[in-house]
């Protein structure tokens, strides 16, 4: 049903559903021409409608290559470089084709002149089809190229000025073929519109109507800028969507909206599907005072267009909200910033508007803006991804972890907000110090972050075992073993307790105590070892304390107190050895705390996992080792088991010395302390372990053999040295307590007389035997 309207007054519009016909393309009368033609189908593409303008193959895959070119360029967008270029490519083929057109007319006006004759006249139809299809082509293409920009633009407006120059020449060659005319006087009243010439472009259109109703009206000049107004029939929702944008031109708002109200009525979602009014009152939203500068009609009206007609369509919608407002504030696509707040669905047009025009760096600041601005999650969290990706491509590492940072800790009930973080920290970690500026968290804090804010997330399980394998690789073994110790109840496994164990034995034992690293005199070296063993064991019992309450938690603290803590006389570690070796379900375990308290022990392994764990084996040989030191009443069951469990080859000279002291198989110790001496590196440190664990023991011929071995190991060392001193007086002690007072006493007298030592300690244990 045909609506005759002025421009300003509102009209009534057949509501029946109509698809989309881009308005100014011309593939839709080439195709009218030469091939059927579907006028309800979106966008056809050129394999749709492959047309032959002449033998010259390679000639029509140029034009069809441009064509598609150009139609993706205005629907999705195009780089300034590429914009260029394919207006190169334009320009040469349109010489290519008006060359072709040259030929054909030379050819038909030779036809022509000659006589008539009558075989010619199919040969006279083909040129004159192949004028029309020539000079089709190339309107299509300026229009096209001219649909590139945004309307109203500078270069738009150039560009359509060429346009209506070249579709005046064509119509002058269709002065008796309506169906081409008509078709042109469409094609210029759109390039006129375009061009600013929003009356001529009215009147245009309103002759091309009234030429369809009446042939006679065909010959009257389209451009007549002195006719008086005729009224435009309105037949179709495109040529309605047409007259809005004239009134848009016109900036006659209250017409456009009086129009767009009678095509959507109350609810404009609910509406007739037609992409060109969809499109109109797209820009409509965008244009009319007062202009709502956040644009949230407009996010929203993208939403509608995209469930209206899908994501090609809105994609359509963006690239034309998006080359205007680039048209409306050139500087904002140079550094990507809006001065003011803008709805985030028009800033994430804009963004993929820059991304696909090759500006990834306003892109990724104005998919950032959107992701910091955003209140729904789920889109904020995309635009986020989106910014992170571009901004990871141009080097631009640290921004990417702030907004990563950022927005996790924003949506920190979301789902994915644990793994934006995590994101965040791997970032972070590729990014070299000297890149990243004041101010942005390493990846270790981001990491530490992650797990405190989501901490039964599965993103915190990944976090854990970075931060766990970042402070191995730095072999800070107490912090590995403490974060080992600290999963929520929820992530203990067999796995997680069996690595926390392993952490704890590796965080305390060092490999060299077990090989006693301290040489026999060397007090300091001692002092430090202690002192450091007893924080290192402080900070597991702090660990622990504050562990989750689950029972593979609760075992894992067994088995490090019953293989690593300390049972000495004065600490609480017996007590809590106590109550390990009555909880501990591992029977090997048990076994190693009966030992350790004193109670009866199995002196064999209970499977095979010790024989197999040299770890586990380094482990309790530590430990036991310790207590011996710690608790002479252990001393002969320890030495005993200790023996029993190890091989020659498995533990050092000085420690099996030792044990064969302590366990009274004292010819056996001193065969292989003669027999290690020979080849010793330190000889003193293997006499001085032979001779204190002698000097522990309960008979009086062994403490009467460690005051001999002091009284050798004092003669290898200069009598001025501390050393000597200190083995001098251990001699004396060990005479006393063997029986021989009268020997000891002397010998003190004779040391204070001839040599007294100057460590205030040794003089004070040397006069307690005068």
């Amino acid at each position: 049903m045909a609506k005759t309207i002025a421009l300003t007054e509102p009209t009534t519009v057949d509501a029946a559903p109509v698809r989309w016909v881009r308005v100014a393309s011309v593939m839709s009368l080439i195709a009218v021409l030469v091939l059927p033609f579907d006028a309800n189908v979106i966008g056809q593409s050129p394999a749709d409608a492959t047309i032959s303008l002449s033998d010259d193959a390679a000639s029509d895959s140029q034009f069809d290559a441009i064509r598609s070119d150009l139609i993706t360029a205005i629907t999705q967008g195009a780089s300034p470089a590429e914009i260029q270029r394919l207006i190169s490519r334009r320009k040469r083929i349109d010489e290519l084709l008006e060359n072709r057109l040259r030929s054909n007319r030379d050819e038909l006006a030779e036809i022509e002149r000659a006589e008539f004759d009558p075989q010619t006249l199919p040969r006279r139809e083909e040129l004159r089809r192949q004028q029309s299809v020539l000079w089709l082509s190339r309107v299509e293409l300026i229009s096209l190229v001219t649909e590139m920009f945004a309307e109203r633009s500078p270069d738009g407006v150039a560009m359509a000025e060429q346009s209506i120059q070249m579709i005046r020449d064509a119509i002058a060659s269709f002065p008796n073929d309506g169906v081409v005319r008509l078709e042109l006087m469409r094609l210029l009243a759109e390039a006129q519109l375009r061009a600013g010439h929003a009356e001529a472009a009215v009147r245009t259109m309103a002759l091309s109507a009234r030429a369809a109703a009446d042939s006679e009206s065909a010959s009257e000049t389209p451009a007549n800028e002195k006719a008086p107004n005729p009224e435009l029939v309105v037949n179709t929702p495109d040529e309605l969507a047409f007259v809005i944008r004239v009134d848009l031109a016109k900036q006659n708002w209250e017409a456009a909206a009086e129009k767009l109200d009678l095509f959507y009525g109350a609810e404009p979602a609910k509406s007739p599907i037609n992409t060109a009014m969809d499109l109109v009152r797209l820009q409509y939203l965008l244009m009319r005072p007062p202009r709502d500068t956040a644009l949230v009609e407009v996010g929203q009206w993208l939403d509608a267009i995209e469930r209206r007609s899908g994501a090609t369509t809105r994609r359509a919608a963006e690239t034309l909200l998006a080359r205007y407002r680039e048209f409306r504030n050139p500087t904002a696509s140079q550094t990507g910033k809006q001065q003011s707040p803008v709805d985030p669905r028009v800033l994430r047009a804009d963004a993929r508007y820059y991304l696909r025009v090759d500006q990834p760096l306003p892109a990724a600041v104005t998919f950032a803006r959107a992701a910091i601005e955003d209140s729904d999650p789920d889109r904020s969290i995309d635009s986020a991804i989106r910014s992170v990706a571009i901004l990871n491509d141009i080097d631009k590492r640290p921004a990417a972890v702030q907004l990563l940072r950022q927005t996790a800790i924003r949506h920190e009930q979301h789902e994915y907000a644990s793994m934006l973080m995590l994101q965040a920290a791997s970032l972070r970690s590729e990014t070299d110090a000297s890149e990243t500026p004041p101010g942005v968290p390493t990846a270790d804090e981001l990491l530490h972050e992650l797990i405190e804010k989501w901490p039964v997330s599965s993103a915190a399980v990944a976090a854990r075992n970075a931060l766990i394998d970042s402070a191995i690789a730095r072999e800070d073994w107490i912090h590995a073993a403490v974060l080992a110790t600290h999963p929520p109840a929820e992530h203990w496994s067999d796995a997680t307790a069996t690595r926390c164990r392993d952490l704890w034995q590796r965080a305390i034992v060092n490999p060299d105590q077990i090989a006693t690293a301290c040489h026999w005199d060397d007090r300091k070296c001692q002092e430090t070892a202690a002192d450091s063993l007893a924080k290192r064991l402080s900070r597991m019992r702090e660990a622990f304390a504050t562990s989750a309450s689950h029972p593979l938690a609760m075992q894992t603290l067994y088995a490090c107190t019953i293989l690593l803590d300390s049972a000495a006389a004065g600490t609480p570690g017996g007590q809590r050895l106590t109550v390990a070796a009555k909880e501990t379900s591992d029977p090997f375990l048990a076994s190693v705390a009966a030992l350790r308290l004193g109670e009866p022990h199995q002196t064999t392994a209970p499977d095979g996992r010790y024989a197999a764990a040299k770890d586990l084996r380094d482990t309790v040989v530590w430990r036991l080792h310790q207590d011996v030191l710690e608790n002479p009443v252990l001393h002969r069951p320890i030495a005993a088991y200790l023996l029993t469990m190890t091989r020659d080859d498995e533990v050092t000279p000085r420690l099996r010395i030792s044990w064969l002291m302590w366990n009274e198989q004292v010819e056996q110790g001193m065969q292989e302390l003669r027999k290690q001496l020979a080849t010793a590196d330190h000889p003193g440190d293997l006499l001085a372990a032979a001779a204190s664990a002698l000097a522990d023991s309960s008979r009086n011929r062994d403490r009467k053999q460690a005051a001999i071995l002091w009284e050798e190991l004092a003669s290898g060392i200069p009598t001025s040295h501390r050393s000597h001193h200190q083995a001098k007086v251990e001699s004396i002690v060990c005479r006393g307590r063997s029986g021989d007072l009268e020997g000891a006493k002397a010998a003190a007298e004779w040391m204070l007389l001839s040599n007294p030592p100057n460590d205030q300690e040794l003089l004070d244990r040397l006069r307690e035997w005068i």
